[in-house]
């Protein structure tokens, strides 16, 4: 005997059916003989029962067994650590130059409108280290991007492939209701 199908392949199937031209309709909610929010929480049992689960792994980018770059997620993680890093510096950096600055405004070596003048200089040139440092960033996305769109266009095989993903799919197929 067939398995019996369940209440979402049912409707599934009535919605190809009527796409195709059948004449049919759906029934309205609690309608004679439409689905009852009952049957719908015990398909929702029913699938969380079962368990279903998509994993994908991912490897370093090989060619040859070698390995020879990132995956998108280390990628972009590796960019983004860069970009800290890089602003960690700015600020570091930023920080020493106004304490000198103001170590020279206590000492009475700089005077007020020279401290301000300095203060803008500083400013000015976080904000240039800044923007290399967000262009770097986006420079680095972009390359990622066309890339995928390079993979995308050689198709669904090759992105795995290249990035050594393992599609893994498992399912209950029996459950005790």
């Amino acid at each position: 005997m067939a398995a019996k199908r369940g209440l979402y392949a049912n409707i599934h199937a009535k919605r190809k059916r009527i796409a195709a031209g059948s004449g049919e309709k759906m029934r309205k909610p609690g309608a004679k003989g439409a689905p009852t929010n009952a049957n719908f929480k015990r398909a929702a049992k029913t699938a969380k029962k079962m368990g279903i689960r998509a994993d994908l792994k991912s490897g370093s980018y090989k060619v040859g067994g070698k390995k020879a770059g990132y995956n998108f997620y280390q990628a972009v993680r590796v960019s983004a650590k860069v970009l800290l890093d890089k602003t960690g510096e700015i600020k570091k950096g930023a920080n020493e130059q106004i304490e000198l600055a103001n170590n020279m405004l206590t000492e009475g070596t700089l005077d007020e409108n020279a401290f301000l003048d300095k203060m803008k200089s500083i400013f000015s040139w976080v904000m240039d280290k800044l923007k290399a440092a967000f262009n770097f960033f986006v420079n680095k996305l972009q390359e990622l991007a066309n890339g995928v769109r390079e993979l995308v266009n050689k198709g669904t095989h090759e992105a795995l492939r290249v990035f050594e993903l393992d599609v893994n799919v498992s399912v209950k197929p029996t459950v005790k209701l």
